[in-house]
C-alpha cells in the first residue's frame, strides 16, 4: 500500500512538471523591441493594441554650414590693384617651387574662355592689369597658366593650373550676433528638412546672397542644390528672414561697400 502511494505521488508530480513546461514554452518571452543603431531607428512593434512600445527617437542630423566667399582663394581689391605679377595674387604655398610660367590667361568666372587677357609669363601685361582693375567686389576671376616646378629631388615637372579667386573688401561684412549664432539659427530651424536625409546622399548646396552697403541681405539665391530641394528652399527662406543685422563691408578708405557671400551647406565641397 505504501509502495503504491509513492508511485502514485511520483506520477502526479511528473504530470504537473510536464504541464508547467508546456505552459512556459507557450508563453512569449519579452525581447527589446527597439535597439537603434547609431543615427538610425528600428521598426516600431506593438505587443498588443493597448500595449504601445515607445518609439525610438532619431538622432539629430548635424548639418554642415559655412558662410564665406565663393572661392577659398581670396584677395582684397587694394592688393589686386597693386599686383605686378600673378605671383602677387596666387597663394604662396602653391608658387614657391615654380620656376617658370607660360601662357598665362586671366578672365572672369562664368565667361567663355575666349574672353580673357593673355600673357607670356607671370608678369602682368598692361591689358591684364587694366582688366583686374576693372573688377569690383562682386567679381570672381580665374587664372590659367602652364608652369614648370622644381621638386626637392631635382626633378622638373610640367603642369597646368587654373585658380579661381574671389575679390574681397579690405574689411569683410560681419553678422552682428556672431557666426556661431548664425549657424545655430540655420541648423535649428532646418531640422525638419534634415530628418529625411539618407546617409551619403547629401551634395554640396549653396545659397548666394549680398550684404548691401546698409547691412541688409539682398537676393538670396539657390546656386547649387544639396539634392534635397526642400532643404535648399528652407535655407534660402531662413537667409531671407534672418533676424538681426549685418555690419557692412568697407574698402581701404573705410567706405561701406556691398559684398557677395555664399552659404555653403550639406556636404562640404568647393
Amino acid at each position: 500500500m505504501k509502495k503504491s502511494t509513492i508511485v502514485l505521488s511520483s506520477f502526479i508530480t511528473l504530470i504537473c512538471l510536464t504541464a508547467y513546461g508546456i505552459n512556459k514554452w507557450n508563453t512569449p518571452t519579452c525581447q527589446p523591441v527597439c535597439q537603434p543603431a547609431k543615427n538610425s531607428c528600428a521598426p516600431v512593434a506593438f505587443a498588443s493594441v493597448n500595449d504601445l512600445v515607445p518609439m525610438c527617437k532619431k538622432a539629430d542630423f548635424d548639418l554642415f554650414c559655412k558662410v564665406d566667399s565663393r572661392f577659398m582663394t581670396t584677395i582684397s581689391k587694394d592688393d589686386l590693384n597693386n599686383a605686378k605679377s600673378i605671383v602677387d595674387i596666387l597663394p604662396v604655398k602653391h608658387t614657391r617651387t615654380i620656376t617658370r610660367y607660360e601662357d598665362v590667361r586671366i578672365g572672369m568666372v562664368g565667361d567663355d574662355k575666349l574672353n580673357y587677357e593673355p600673357g607670356n609669363n607671370e608678369m602682368l601685361t598692361t591689358a591684364q592689369k587694366a582688366l583686374l582693375s576693372s573688377f569690383d567686389y562682386a567679381t570672381n576671376f580665374i587664372i590659367w597658366a602652364n608652369y614648370e616646378r622644381l621638386y626637392d629631388s631635382g626633378f622638373k615637372g610640367y603642369n597646368k593650373m587654373a585658380f579661381s579667386i574671389s575679390i574681397t573688401p579690405e574689411h569683410k561684412a560681419q553678422y552682428n550676433d556672431g557666426e556661431k549664432a548664425l549657424l545655430s539659427y540655420l541648423k535649428t530651424n532646418s531640422q525638419a528638412q534634415c530628418s529625411s536625409i539618407k546617409e551619403g546622399t547629401l551634395q554640396p548646396g549653396q545659397v548666394s546672397f549680398t550684404v548691401s552697403k546698409t547691412g541688409d541681405i539682398v537676393n538670396p539665391t539657390i546656386t547649387s542644390t544639396s539634392g534635397y530641394p526642400m532643404l535648399d528652399y528652407k535655407l534660402q527662406t531662413l537667409m531671407t528672414n534672418l533676424p538681426g543685422h549685418w555690419t557692412p563691408a568697407t574698402d581701404a578708405q573705410g567706405e561701406p561697400v556691398s559684398q557677395n557671400l555664399v552659404l555653403f551647406f550639406g556636404h562640404e565641397g568647393c
